[in-house]
């Protein structure tokens, strides 16, 4: 649920945060379960990123993957406005590289809607797929979530993976 229509229903921004705290905990529960879960089709990462779908403002996250796509770690990492997040890949690749991770897959929100990447997207993603190389770390993929709908721009854009 956006937060706009949390703080509709008269919730302050004080439960509205204790809210998120909430589903952000059980998805760390989840993702730290006795039987990790893995990642290894575009749906299973959509499942975690589902949480953005609804958002007014952009969050870009960050699923970090083991050498068996187990995830390690899911962590938010920027936040944005309502049309554009600014993102530093070194600040993913540091935390990757410090939680000894194998495999990256971004995800973030488009308010608008649309899963249609932008240019800022695709050069976000070219960024990173080229940093991933260089680190050994690769970006595996990059998932636009709007609603309940999403793109893999591994599939739609593959040309930024060549």
């Amino acid at each position: 649920m956006p937060d706009s229509y949390l703080s509709s229903l008269g919730l302050p921004d004080t439960k509205i945060k204790l809210l998120r705290a909430a589903v952000d905990l059980s998805v760390e529960i989840w993702v730290k379960s006795e039987q990790r879960a893995s990642v290894t089709q575009p749906r299973e990462a959509f499942e975690l990123f589902r949480r953005l779908s609804n958002l007014a403002h952009e969050e870009l996250h960050v699923i970090f993957l083991s050498t068996g796509k187990e995830v390690i770690a899911y962590r938010e990492v920027f936040r944005g406005g309502m049309a554009i997040c600014p993102a530093d890949p070194r600040v993913i690749w540091r935390q990757a590289v410090l939680m000894g991770a194998s495999g990256v897959i971004m995800g973030h929100n488009h308010p608008s809607g649309t899963t249609k990447p932008s240019e800022q997207d695709q050069e976000l993603t070219r960024r990173c797929v080229h940093i991933g190389e260089i680190m050994g770390i690769p970006l595996l993929d990059h998932l636009i979530v709007a609603g309940n709908n999403f793109c893999t721009m591994r599939t739609t854009e593959p040309q930024l993976w060549a």
